[in-house]
């Protein structure tokens, strides 16, 4: 991330619509760091990933690696980003992030269920 003080989105280059929602992004909010990903695979997405450390990687449901296989490949390698995948034609975020929790009791488990 290029700005300490601020907030890195990487996105998955795609469609228009969510290229013009992060243009709009950019231009309300100046502290975001917006980059682009001309990743094809996961291989790439990863490395990009490493390379930058965005606090957000963002990406259409309807590109290939918005599976959750990618999901859970990001997040095992980067713990700390938070995935957005968006669906352009329902409008829904799907956001993922990990957190790992120490078992040791029931309660821990009916916890996490509950939460």
């Amino acid at each position: 991330m290029n700005n300490p003080d601020g907030f890195c989105i990487l996105v998955l280059k795609s469609d228009v619509m969510l290229k013009r929602a992060v243009l709009s992004l950019m231009s309300l909010e100046k502290e975001l760091e917006i980059v682009i990903s001309e990743a094809v695979d996961i291989k790439k997405l990863a490395s990009d990933v490493s390379k930058i450390i965005p606090n957000v990687v963002l990406f259409s449901e309807s590109q290939p690696l918005a599976s959750k296989e990618t999901v859970a490949q990001l997040l095992d390698s980067h713990p700390k980003i938070r995935v957005v995948i968006v669906s352009m034609n329902s409008n829904w975020l799907h956001i993922y992030d990990k957190e790992d929790k120490l078992l040791t009791s029931l309660e821990d488990l009916l916890t996490v269920i509950k939460s």
